[in-house]
């Protein structure tokens, strides 16, 4: 999109000067052969005066007289009545092809003087005005060319933002920064995948709780019936026949609890987004990347995948919860850093640990701790430590 807007930019200001220069060329052409044609006429007026004064004078004019007036590309015609008709041409003046040429024809007493000029002149000052001209405009594309990429930085950088924003939104992220700039579209873009992202957090948060009550309402009846059941069962005074029909309703009730259990972990494990997930391996890397870059160089950061490293996790809510421990580590934090992840078919277990600055503010003032703990709780997790000093251990469903 840079690019694009950057050559729209660029190909805009071209076509706007490629028109002024043209209007300027054709500007500049009629000046100066406006004034080729005054310096024309006031060199015929002064030949002309001479000349008449020297007939008046009872000279004669030769073609060597008249060639002092002559210029290399012009011819120079003196004509009086009575007289033979004298020119003169200069060793430039073109025989055949003479152009658009300047004429001026003066008079004086009896004596005309016409003068014929080629435009080579006109056309070699166009050429030499053009060429500054043209150098001028090689600037100015260039600069617009350097505006256009500054101005289309600017334009595109709200647009990548709202794209990365609704990816961290498909790998299950909510915490949606708005984007900015001051264009409407944008902000009303922007706060529409604000929007989605808290209503999907609601609706995430709303199926748990759905998930933790169904299991409540199915788990404890069935379990109550089991029990009677089975204390039913214990009777020494049953007839083989209401037995059996207790056995049978007992296995019932155990495949019903099977079935409830197997439903209720299944939505448990699922994707938090589908297609959004990626191996615990990957996502350890992701992590480390995005925490080397985060960290200055004398802070190594280490990863270790313990267990489970093909399984797969929603990068989003572990992306938003480890930029809090981050936070925390990056300002409060020194010395190397080191991330375990272990994952298992139910949970993921992270770890985190790194050295304590000797300036740091005491563990509990810290709001970054106390946002990262509130998170993991909202997370239906669990954490239990401190990452600047033993370690802080984030214990995680993997959904």
């Amino acid at each position: 999109m840079r690019e694009r807007l950057t050559l729209a930019f660029t190909g805009l200001a071209l076509v706007i000067l490629t028109v002024v220069v043209l209007a300027r060329s054709l500007a500049v052409e009629n000046i100066v052969r406006a004034n080729g044609q005054d310096h024309l006429a006031v060199q015929a007026d002064q030949a002309a005066r001479v000349f008449d004064a020297r007939f008046e004078a009872g000279d004669s004019i030769t073609r060597e007289d008249v060639a002092v007036f002559t210029g290399d590309e012009m011819q120079v015609t003196v004509s009086r009545p009575g007289r033979a008709e004298v020119s003169s041409e200069g060793t430039g003046y073109p025989v055949g092809d003479l152009g658009e040429p300047l004429t001026a024809e003066q008079t004086a007493g009896l004596t005309t003087v016409k003068m014929v000029e080629s435009d080579e002149s006109v056309r070699l000052t166009v050429a030499e005005q053009m060429s500054s001209l043209l150098a001028l405009m090689l600037g100015l594309v260039v600069a617009s060319a350097l505006v256009g990429l500054v101005l289309a930085g600017r334009l595109a950088r709200p647009v990548l933002e709202l794209a990365e924003s609704a990816q961290m939104l498909g790998r299950g992220r909510f915490d949606i920064p708005e984007p900015r700039s001051r264009i409407p579209e944008v902000k009303a873009l922007g706060a529409a995948l604000q929007t989605s992202a808290q209503q999907l957090r609601r609706t995430i948060h709303r199926d748990r709780e759905y998930i933790q009550h169904t299991s409540h309402v199915l788990r404890t009846p069935l379990t109550g019936l089991r029990l009677e059941l089975e204390e039913a069962l214990l009777a020494d005074d049953l007839d083989d026949d209401v037995r059996r029909s207790l056995t049978r309703c007992l296995g019932s009730v155990s495949r019903m609890q099977e079935t409830v259990a197997e439903l209720v972990e299944f939505e448990r494990t699922r994707g938090l987004v589908d297609g959004a997930e990626v191996r615990v391996v990957d996502l350890g890397l992701q992590v480390a990347t995005h925490w080397r870059a985060e960290l200055p160089t004398s802070r190594p950061v280490r990863t270790f995948v313990d267990a489970g490293e093909e399984l797969g996790v929603t990068p989003g809510p572990v992306e938003q919860l480890l930029d809090q421990v981050l936070a925390d580590v990056s300002r409060h934090g020194a010395g190397e850093v080191t991330l375990h992840f272990e994952a298992a078919e139910s949970h993921l277990r992270i770890r985190v640990r790194s050295g304590p600055a000797e300036d740091g503010e005491p563990a509990g003032e810290r709001h970054e701790r106390q946002t990262g703990q509130t998170l993991t709780e909202l997370m239906g997790g669990r954490w239990s430590g401190d990452p600047l000093g033993d370690g802080v251990e984030i214990l995680l469903p993997r959904r």
